[in-house]
């Protein structure tokens, strides 16, 4: 996903954070709300997170339910606002609990950490998608990425009184920059495919390699080796070819080649999608609702745990 044309003005939220930081905790209902539901989401399946990273930490009221919670071995806390440090520095030890300011989407966060996380933090950030891929390498093999963010609807009336508003991101949309190539085919993909053979003569299929997957999506990923991806692939009707990139997107690969027509799945704008300068037209199928990839795995852990495979 490229970068917005409007970028957001991080030291203006700064600033105005800052200045609401004595209010905040006691105004945002919603917010605590919203933290107490994640952790219960987390807590389920999982037992033991031993490095945390909470980006956006704000007041601290997220960071304070995953800390007693959790009981993580380090803590880390990042805000966009450095006085925020003032909120949370009861909590700040020196060893198990830090805080660094600065803007998530710069800063490194450390290795084998097992869960970053965040409460109502995305919609401020320029490149989720960039910034998806920086977490998945922080990330250890089996780690979590668990964040909560506002729906496309989100206080609409008022946009559409002032004009002004946060570009949220749909659910389509978090799922396209986390979900960036095929593993399990599904047969939304398969109807995927077939609507893109219909725009032109051939169909060529760009497919990640393993190593860009797991840049993306983690160690764990893919669930199935590339070049089965690829042969999978090439075995349906409406394919002519299909070629590996190793890039985290298929910019090179697309280059090469000069399609007539580019197709790409999700709710993009043909502006955003990337290798769009060397095809001639650009064209945005949307992904099939009920379908996904993590659906399906999710599927199957559940009737493993129920004893049914």
């Amino acid at each position: 996903m490229d970068k917005p044309l409007n970028p957001m003005d991080k030291q203006l939220i700064a600033a105005r954070f800052a200045k609401a930081r004595n209010t905040y905790t006691r105004e945002a209902r919603v917010q605590q709300q919203v933290a107490e539901k994640m952790m219960q989401l987390i807590k389920e399946p999982y037992t033991r997170f031993r490095r945390v990273v909470e980006f956006g930490c704000g007041t601290g009221s997220y960071s304070r339910i995953l800390l007693h919670t959790l009981q993580p071995e380090a803590l880390l806390l990042n805000d966009l606002c450095r006085e925020m440090e003032e909120c949370v520095k009861e909590l700040c030890d020196g060893t198990t609990v830090q805080f660094v300011p600065g803007d998530a989407e710069a800063i490194d966060f450390p290795g084998e950490t097992d869960l970053i996380t965040s409460c109502s933090t995305l919609q401020w950030f320029n490149d989720p998608g960039a910034f998806f891929t920086r977490c998945h390498q922080a990330l250890v093999a089996d780690g979590l990425l668990a964040f909560s963010t506002f729906g496309a609807t989100n206080m609409h009336e008022i946009r559409q009184l002032t004009g002004h508003g946060l570009d949220y991101l749909s659910v389509e949309e978090l799922q396209a920059l986390l979900s960036p190539g095929f593993d399990i085919l599904h047969a939304g993909h398969v109807q995927y495919l077939q609507q893109a053979a219909q725009l032109g003569d051939h169909l060529i299929i760009g497919v990640n390699t393993d190593d860009s997957v797991r840049r993306l999506k983690g160690q764990t990923r893919p669930f199935n080796h590339e070049t089965d991806r690829a042969r999978l692939l090439a075995s349906l009707r409406d394919v002519d070819a299909v070629a590996l990139f190793g890039e985290d997107t298929p910019t090179e690969l697309i280059k090469k080649i000069r399609p007539d027509i580019l197709v790409k799945g999700g709710d993009y704008k043909k502006e955003e999608v990337a290798g769009r300068e060397y095809a001639r037209a650009v064209e945005i199928l949307p992904f099939k609702e009920g379908y996904s990839t993590t659906g399906i795995v999710e599927k199957i852990v559940a009737l493993v745990k129920e004893g049914k495979l």
